[in-house]
Order: C-alpha cells, then structure tokens, then sequence
C-alpha cells in the first residue's frame, strides 16, 4: 500500500496535489435521458473529485450508478430500482484522460444495449462497501474449503509501513497482516481475504466485524486505482467510525494524488466530504416528485442540505481581513444586507498595522483554489494605489468606510431616527461632533446618541445602498469579490 505516516502536513500535501493537479482525469459531466426521477440534461461533475451529498433515498446511488454504466465496458444491465426504469435510457458522460478530453455514450433499451466508443479510456474501479463487505464475510464463514482456496492463492505480507497506516485507520495495533488474492470468487475477478495477528492471535476475514472488514477491504480496493484511473465509491462511511472515514478520506487522496486518479463519491457524513471543498460537492435532494441537483454556495448550505443544523459546528470558508474595527463592521453590515451567504460563510477579521498589513498577510497565504481562503478587503481609498496580489478585492464605494458613512449621515440625518434617538438629541449632538477628525466623528457619534455601534452602522449602510451612487458601488464591489472567491451569484 506504499509508505505513509498519515502526519497532518503530509495528509495536507496529499489533498493540495490531488486537488489542484492540471491534465489528469477529470469527470466533466454526465448527461441522463429517460430517468423518471432526474431532469434531463447535463449534470455538472467537479472535476478530479466529486462528492455527491445528500440523505438518504434521495438518488445518489443512482446517479453514481449512471456514471457508472457510462463507463463499463462490456456495457452491462443497467440495474435500477422498478420505480425509475423507463422503456429507453441514453447516457453521455464527458472526461477526461491524462488533459485529453473524451466521451461515452450508452443507450439502454429493452431490445439491446448500444455503447460508444466500445472501449473506455481509464481504468475502472468501484466501491459499496454496505452491499459488499457483509456478503463477502458471509461466504468466508460459509465456505468449506476456506483454506485450500488461501493455499491456492496469491499471498503477500504487508510492508511494515502499510501495516502502520491500516492499524492507525482500523484503531488495532496488529503486528502482522496477511492479504490473499483469490481469483474468481464471489463472481468477482479478484476477491480480497485477510488474515491479521493481534495481541498473538491469528484470525481472517471471517471472524471480523463488518466494521474491521470494510476498512480493509476499502483500503484494498482504493489501493486497485490504476494511474490516470476512476473510482466510484458508494457511501465509504458504511459500517466505519467517524474517525475512521476521515483516515479512509485521506488514503484515498494519497493514492489518486499519487496516481492522477479523479473519484466520484456518495456520502451523507461530514467526516467523509469534511476536506472536500465546496465547490466539488454537488447536492442531490428530494424536490417535488422528483430530484433537484445543485452546487451548494457554501460549508453551512452543504451541512444543511444533511439536516446538520448547528451552524456554530459549520467550518468557515476562509476570512475577509480588513484594515480595522470600522472596515469589519461595515464589511458585516454590508454583506449582510447584500450577500448573506458571504457573511455566514467567512469570518471578518481587522489586523494592525492598515492596508500593507493586510496586504502582507493574504500575499503569504497560500492561494489553492477550493480551499481556505484569505482575502484582504481593503478600504475604498486604497483602489488603484498599486498592483494588487490576486487574493485583494475593496470595500464599496471610493472612501474609507467612516467618511462614507459619515457622508450618508449628513446627506440624510433622519436614519437615525429609526434607532429610536430624539431628534432633538441627534441635532444637538451632530453639531457637536461636527469638526471632529473623521477617526473620532463616527465613534463620537454612537457614544453620544448612546446607541449600538453594531446597529448604527447597519442603518447607514442600508440608507446607504438605497441611493443609487451607493448601489451602483455595492453591485461593482461585490461582483468583483465574488469574481474572485470564483462564485456564482
């Protein structure tokens, strides 16, 4: 299974070059007609690895299952459930082998199965842990000549370093395994039995739980992924702990890094697609009579779309750093009100130190596309004062956020009405702030009115963006944010 030490740095590595690797395998898209429950048309895959997320009974597997019979050759049955068969199916599934595009396109009809090219390009390999770990257990234990057909076959003992990695992700200290290779059993070409010593006992495949046996038989199968090869993984987390997915999820992006191998993989568990990014995830989710498929926007859309609804718990996106106190409230306030989806998925942070701070910080982070991202979103009077790391966007508007706001409050007092001020008290203490340096003017202005910061600053924004000069600049502003972090609106 090759060398391995599963240190967070190296498991890390292993997810960067995996990710971001150019002119591998790739799954584009699949296009479906004449499955009732999914709409016809093109599905967009995510490329090198694709996380298929959603609960249960909601059509993942089926979809997996057409990736799948697009691929197959020679073509097979396609097996689906009675209620989604249809007299004709047409399949057409667009990848890529080593950065060369090409195609499969399969028609299944009652009378005959028709594919083309009639040969695919990758090598193949799928996974269901839940359908075959339980089964093959069950024809260990009932076979009779159990031990001819180990003498008969292909043995190898694991290296000391692959034994290290699978008693790390099983959680036994084994001090030995043994993996046999039997040909033509359980109407597969090559069929996996493990033999592991622990604490000075001997046992196989048979007298394992199925928890035991789905890891090592997922570690054998991941470990079948040929160079610039597929895998199709039905629901890795069948039978394995929570800790076990994760150290499952990251063998298998040490192997495909390895290999330049692109994954397709179903899941309702955090553990399994918690390193997968968000923009490699597609939701499938029940809707209607049928199913709806669609890309999440962001870590909190995707756990909720598994009926994870404890936000505190949702991992953040990345960070927008910005100059100061008065740049991450006014970042907040504006986002808020125009892209609630930023605001919830990234944290706003202010450093010391202004804009070459910020600018410092986000040049040195690393820039990976689908991963964590650091923006720096400086203030509006910054724009055009050099050439710009590509991870700098700005604030709206052409000043620093307190002479906007403090041009929005003089241009129309009466917003501050709303936050249930005397007017009296608003005349009285505008005048006397009026010559303050502009530092001092906003935060003079909440101490005086003795009125939430938070709140003030939320109204003059929004009194604000309802002027066309400050629409205009907020529409500008966030486009090129969004163009940035490479989101749709």
């Amino acid at each position: 299974m090759g060398d391995l030490a599963l240190k967070q740095a190296r498991v890390t590595d292993f997810w960067r070059r995996w990710l971001n690797q150019n002119g591998n395998t790739a799954l584009d898209a699949i296009t479906c007609e004449g499955i009732p429950i999914l709409p016809n048309g093109s599905i967009a895959l995510a490329g090198r690895v694709t996380a298929l997320v959603g609960l249960n009974g909601v059509g993942k597997s089926t979809l997996l299952k057409l990736i799948h019979a697009s691929l197959i050759r020679p073509c097979e049955r396609l097996a689906l459930s009675k209620g989604i068969q249809s007299e004709q199916i047409t399949l057409h599934l667009d990848y890529q082998i080593k950065g060369a595009k090409t195609y499969s396109h399969v028609t299944f009809s009652p009378v005959e199965r028709v594919a083309e090219p009639e040969a695919t390009a990758c090598g193949l390999v799928a996974l269901d842990t839940a359908f075959e770990v339980p089964a093959l257990v069950k024809l260990f234990e009932a076979e009779q000549n159990l031990q001819e057909l180990l003498d008969q076959s292909a043995s190898k003992e694991m290296d000391p370093e692959s034994l290290k990695v699978v008693s790390s992700t099983v959680g036994r200290n084994y001090s030995r395994i043994k993996v046999f290779e039997i040909d033509d059993f359980a109407q597969r070409e090559k069929c996996p039995y493990f033999q592991v010593e622990l604490d000075g006992h001997t046992y196989g495949s048979e007298s394992m739980g199925l928890g035991e046996a789905a890891i090592h038989h997922s570690m054998w199968t991941i470990n079948q992924v040929e160079n610039h090869g597929i895998i199709l993984i039905e629901e890795p987390e069948s039978y394995v702990s929570f800790r076990s997915q994760t150290g499952l999820m990251d063998y298998l992006a040490k192997i495909c890094s390895e290999r330049s191998a692109a994954a397709v993989i179903t899941s309702h568990s955090p553990a399994v697609f918690d390193r997968i990014p968000v923009e490699q995830t597609i939701i499938v989710a029940r809707h209607g009579g049928g199913v709806k498929i669609f890309r999440p926007k962001n870590a909190e859309a995707r756990a909720l779309a598994l009926g994870i609804v404890s936000a505190p718990s949702v991992a953040k996106d990345g960070v927008f750093v910005v100059e100061d106190r008065m740049g991450r409230v006014f970042c907040s306030a504006w986002l808020s009100l125009v892209a609630p989806d930023l605001q919830k998925a990234f944290r706003i942070i202010d450093i010391p130190g202004g804009a070459g701070e910020v600018r410092d910080l986000v040049k040195k982070f690393p820039h990976l596309p689908g991963w964590f991202h650091a923006v720096g979103l400086l203030d509006g009077d910054e724009r055009g004062k050099q050439e710009e790391d590509k991870n700098i966007s700005f604030l709206p508007g052409p000043t620093a956020p307190e002479m906007l706001m403090i041009g929005e409050v003089r241009r129309d007092w009466k917003v501050l009405l709303k936050l249930a001020v005397d007017e009296n008290q608003i005349v009285s203490v505008l005048s006397s702030i009026e010559a303050m340096d502009h530092h001092d003017w906003f935060l003079e202005l909440q101490k005086r009115l003795r009125i939430n910061f938070d709140n003030l600053v939320v109204s003059v924004v929004e009194s604000w963006l309802s002027t066309a000069d400050g629409k205009q600049s907020s529409d500008a502003a966030l486009t090129e944010l969004r163009a940035l972090l490479n989101i749709e609106v």
